[in-house]
Parts: structure tokens; C-alpha cells; sequence
């Protein structure tokens, strides 16, 4: 009787240790049937042997890129330092003394009177969107390095907005200049940058003559393009007008003015309005590709630039059916002819 017990408890041994070297030594995430476990718990030979499962930690998220910040910077010869050249004369471009801040970030710079930071904030940041809504539009990069604005209180106190290689300025009045800071901080529906975002522009109708700013065309055709753009990155602010076959309209009827006798920028923008109707956004965009070609290419300019435009610029990118549409908004063969 002894020894049958010594040999039953030799082969309960020998059956344990299979088991463990079986589930404890084998270098897998097996887990072992839970009946067996609990079978060599009652039997007190093992106590219970159920590893956590091995799960690797999952690796963390990366971090989002940070905002690149504000950077601000003071300087005593900023117009020479951004390579400004004042394009007019007399008092008009004449601005008040003190000391110019600027503040950029990625490749816009805003251009300020001391004490109008947040201002110039405001406006990076609607002219980092302008950059990327303008290059859709147009099809084509901005032409310089750096977007650059500069905003600046005149002596005369006059004000309006301009652009001159590249650049482009808005000139303040003192009085002007406090509401524009004021609408920002209080952030008034009225401001002129209130309804900026990623498919609004409030800078659109300078920007838009910056991106042209090394392009040979006429007043005509820039300022409808720059109107044109307006109407369509600017939306709502040029709803007042309604492009007609004899004309535009307003709240009320007006007249119509023909290009060749007089500039109106209503007019232009409805020239513009019906060429993309006419031959499509794509054509469009491609007459942007031509003239960032010709701007590039070092061409001898021939005639003046009403006649450059129309023969090298709007035939080649429409045919000679655009002189139909330039006819009726008073280009006529005349303006353009060699």
C-alpha cells in the first residue's frame, strides 16, 4: 500500500512538472485552459498561473506641429529694410513719425505704427489664408518670398489702400487707424476683418494686384481682375452689384460706362464676370499661367499695354472671340489695335 502511494505521488509530480514546463517556460502569450489550473490549485501542487496578457503600449501620438508665433521686431529704417520705395509725391505718401513694427509669421509680415500690434496680428493672419485662397483662384504662387502690408497714418490725414512692387499699403487717417484697432479688439461685425477664415479674404483686392504686380497689363483689366476676385474670395461684399447685358446695377439703375472713356470698376468687374462665364474657370486660370510666363520670360513689351494684353495675354488663352466681349464694354479695336 506504501508504495502504490510513492508511485502515485511520483507520477502526480512527474504530471505537474510537464505541465509547467509546458505553460511556464514556454516564451508565447498561450494562456493555459483554466480547468488545468484550477485542477493543480486543488491539489495545492501550484499556485495560480494566469499572466496578464503581454500587449505592447501602444507608441504615443505624435505631438501636432506647434504654431509657428508671432515674431515682432522694431525697426528704425523699415521701409529700407523691406526694400519700400514710396511710388508717389507730395504730402499724400507722407506718413507720421514713430517707431514701425513688424509682425510676422510663416512668410507674411504686417507693417505697423507702435502700439497697433494687434491690428497688424489680425491681418497676418487673414493674409496667411489670402496667400493659399488666391493661389487656387489665380492657379499660380505668389511672385515674391514674403507677403508684405504696410499700414501707416498719413500727415494729410487721407487714407486709402494701393500696392506697388509687390507690396501692398493701406494708408490711415489717425482717426481710421484707432477704429481699425478698435474693431479688432472688440471684434466688431462691422470690422473690416470680421469675417476672415479659411474661405473669406479681406485683404483680396490688394493681394490680388500683388500677385500681378510684375504682370504688363492694362488699368482696365487689372482693376476688374482684382473687383472680379473680390466677388468671389471677398463673398458678399460686391452682391451690390449686378452684372446685366446693357449694364450693371445697384440698389438703383445706373449708367453704363464704356473702359475706354472712363475707368469703372463696377464695369470692369462685369467684363471680367462674363469672360469666366463664357469660357470656363479652367481658361481662366490658364490666362494666369501666360502671364506668369511672360513676366518671367524677358520679352521685348511691344505697343502699350492695352495692346500687349489683348494680343498676347487674351487671344492666345480665348481666341479672337474675346474681341466681341472687350467690344462691348467699350475696348474697342482702337484701345488695342497695332
Amino acid at each position: 500500500m506504501k508504495i502504490k502511494l510513492i508511485v502515485l505521488s511520483i507520477l502526480c509530480l512527474i504530471a505537474v512538472s510537464l505541465a509547467l514546463s509546458f505553460f511556464v517556460f514556454t516564451d508565447t502569450q498561450y494562456r493555459p485552459n483554466e480547468d488545468v489550473i484550477d485542477s493543480l490549485e486543488d491539489i495545492g501542487v501550484v499556485e495560480s498561473y494566469l499572466d496578464e496578457d503581454i500587449t505592447p503600449e501602444p507608441e504615443p501620438e505624435p505631438d501636432p506641429p506647434a504654431t509657428p508665433e508671432l515674431n515682432y521686431s522694431i525697426f528704425d529704417t523699415t521701409n529700407e529694410a523691406y526694400g519700400i520705395d514710396w511710388f508717389g509725391s507730395g504730402s499724400s505718401f507722407e506718413e507720421v513719425d514713430g517707431t514701425i513694427v513688424a509682425v510676422e509669421r510663416e512668410n507674411v509680415t504686417v507693417l505697423v505704427p507702435e502700439g497697433y500690434e494687434d491690428l497688424a496680428k489680425a491681418h497676418v493672419e487673414d493674409l496667411i489664408t489670402c496667400n493659399s485662397l488666391l493661389s487656387n483662384f489665380m492657379g499660380i504662387p505668389f511672385p515674391k518670398d514674403r507677403i508684405v502690408l504696410k499700414i501707416f497714418i498719413s500727415k494729410d490725414g487721407s487714407f486709402q489702400g494701393s500696392q506697388n512692387r509687390g507690396m501692398s499699403f493701406y494708408k490711415r487717417s489717425q482717426t481710421a487707424i484707432d477704429l481699425d484697432l478698435q474693431d479688432v479688439l472688440s471684434n466688431s461685425p462691422d470690422g473690416f476683418l470680421y469675417e476672415s477664415s479659411p474661405t473669406y479674404c479681406a485683404n483680396t483686392h490688394e493681394l490680388t494686384h500683388a500677385f500681378l504686380y510684375n504682370a504688363y497689363i492694362p488699368y482696365w483689366a487689372n482693376e476688374g481682375i482684382a473687383e472680379y476676385s473680390q466677388s468671389i474670395n471677398q463673398g458678399g461684399v460686391k452682391d451690390y452689384i449686378i452684372c446685366t447685358d446693357s449694364g450693371y446695377y445697384t440698389d438703383e439703375l445706373y449708367d453704363y460706362y464704356d473702359l475706354n472713356v472712363t475707368m469703372n470698376y463696377p464695369t470692369s468687374m462685369c467684363m471680367i464676370q462674363e469672360i469666366v462665364e463664357t469660357y470656363g474657370e479652367a481658361l481662366f486660370r490658364d490666362m494666369f499661367q501666360e502671364i506668369l510666363l511672360l513676366q518671367t520670360d524677358n520679352k521685348l513689351r511691344i505697343g502699350t499695354t492695352s495692346n500687349y494684353f489683348v494680343y498676347d495675354i487674351l487671344i492666345p488663352s480665348f481666341g479672337s472671340s474675346i474681341t466681341a466681349i472687350l467690344d462691348k464694354y467699350g475696348i474697342e479695336e482702337a484701345v488695342y489695335e497695332r
